[in-house]
């Protein structure tokens, strides 16, 4: 798009969106323009919004301008379709511009002060609004005037993407919260990975839209283990399908989730900060009209922060500041995030982990909401079971009890004890002194008999 085209978008937009021309306007300036006729356009709107308050209409405008080229110019920018400039995207672009024009005009006033000595505003303050300018009206709610809010925001319409294991959604009433941030923490070789792609496929399941990042596992082996998953088979029966039987279960499992429900994306560790997946996420929206309802990070240990940081930053600080700026991302959008966090050597084979356990720092604790802490002893290990303690959560529960959840590792999934259908007790392990929990047997499906 070229300058004349984008500027003839924002004056359309002016008039497509009341909400971004009631802030654009009182800011705007002709100068900002390079096209001549658009500098008189906008000077015209700009004089006419200050003495009446409100925008001029086509005839209006057509009347304040005294140049048949600007009028025509005009007809040019109100020609364009409504749908076209309306859009997040073209909104985004539109605050950008803004922006940068806002903190231009703060610069050339400090040059002036710094030539004259007399400073006619206060450059800090001015700079501030220039950066943070932006077409949102959200400045929260009246509390004491509007009682719905709370009642349809959390007892109603809260979002929430559930994790597909009934014992872990009891325990943090539904699953992923909108807004919140929610961490497995485990030592090495727990599971994590696991836990995020048996995530991430209840999500979809459940019919939402989910992107993973991933820094350890590949785009392919990641979407391997979720088409494990999806498709109900070990990865013996994946690598034996042929060509045709792969694209039966694959349409199989479309019909379930439908199309466009999850992109999966590789970065290298240390490579990533979270304005590259703010990037992302925008090209995402543009190019493939995909926006998440949940993102699965694997793991944000390996993330870097905003900016170059100081090289005295100590590791600690470094992932407090990436666990900020990426939760960050989950408020914005109002998604939740799911991540994974490292247990130090001595979480491992503990029966039960805590948060002093972390093993790349106890910042990133500190700014999740909810924080599993996952841990196989031996004993469980040959039963294929994992125990998990709820360490934290901001949604006020009481101290949780230490539960026992299944793993199946051929189909890359956790699932409830409680609920798990299908099973034949092939042993038996003892939880407690008090409770013996039935281990079930692995049933494969037969290939050959699935329906299409």
């Amino acid at each position: 798009m070229t300058d004349n085209d984008f500027e003839q978008v924002v004056i359309k937009t002016l008039y497509a969106n009341p909400n971004a021309s009631r802030k654009i306007v009182p800011e705007l300036d002709p100068n900002w323009f390079v096209q001549v006729d658009h500098k008189y356009i906008v000077d015209a709107i700009v004089g006419y919004n200050a003495k009446y308050s409100n925008l001029p209409n086509a005839i209006e405008v057509k009347r304040l301008l005294t140049d048949e080229r600007s009028v025509e110019e005009f007809n040019k920018c109100m020609s364009i379709p409504d749908e076209n400039v309306n859009t997040p995207f073209i909104l985004d672009e539109i605050e950008t511009f803004v922006r940068k024009r806002l903190g231009r005009q703060v610069c050339m006033a400090y040059n002036e002060y710094c030539a004259t000595g007399k400073a006619k505003i206060s450059f800090a303050d001015e700079m501030a609004y220039a950066q943070s300018f932006t077409f949102d009206d959200k400045i929260g709610f009246s509390f004491c005037e509007e009682p719905e809010v709370v009642y349809n925001g959390i007892i109603v319409n809260e979002k929430v993407v559930p994790l597909g294991c009934a014992t872990l959604d009891e325990m943090i009433h539904g699953g992923a919260h909108e807004k919140s941030m929610t961490l497995v923490m485990a030592p090495t070789n727990v599971g994590k990975t696991l836990f995020l792609c048996s995530f991430t496929t209840s999500a979809i399941l459940s019919g939402k839209k989910v992107l993973y990042i991933t820094f350890e596992d590949s785009e392919v082996k990641i979407g391997q283990r979720i088409t494990q998953n999806l498709f109900d088979i070990t990865q013996t029966q994946l690598y034996s399908l042929s060509k045709e039987n792969y694209g039966k279960l694959w349409k199989k499992a479309m019909r379930q989730i439908g199309h466009n429900k999850l992109i999966i994306k590789e970065y290298s560790a240390g490579s990533v900060n979270a304005l590259m997946i703010r990037a992302l996420l925008k090209e995402l929206k543009e190019k493939k009209d995909f926006v998440p309802d949940m993102i699965a990070v694997d793991y944000i240990g390996c993330m870097i922060p905003n900016g170059r940081f100081n090289s005295d930053m100590n590791d600690n600080s470094k992932l407090r500041a990436v666990c900020e700026e990426v939760r960050a991302i989950g408020m914005d959008m109002g998604i939740p995030i799911i991540s994974a966090a490292q247990a130090n050597r001595g979480g491992y084979g503990k029966q039960e982990i805590g948060l002093d356990d972390a093993a790349d720092s106890f910042g990133q604790t500190m700014k999740a909401d909810v924080i599993f802490g996952v841990t196989q002893p031996p004993e469980l290990k040959t039963a294929n079971m994992y125990t998990v303690k709820l360490l934290k959560t901001r949604y006020g529960q009481p101290p949780q009890p230490i539960v026992t959840i299944g793993v199946d590792i051929e189909k890359q999934r956790i699932y409830d004890l409680k609920t798990f259908k299908n099973v034949q007790p092939t042993g038996t392990y003892n939880n407690s002194e008090d409770e013996t929990v039935v281990t079930p047997t692995r049933q494969e499906p037969n290939i050959n008999n699935f329906k299409f």
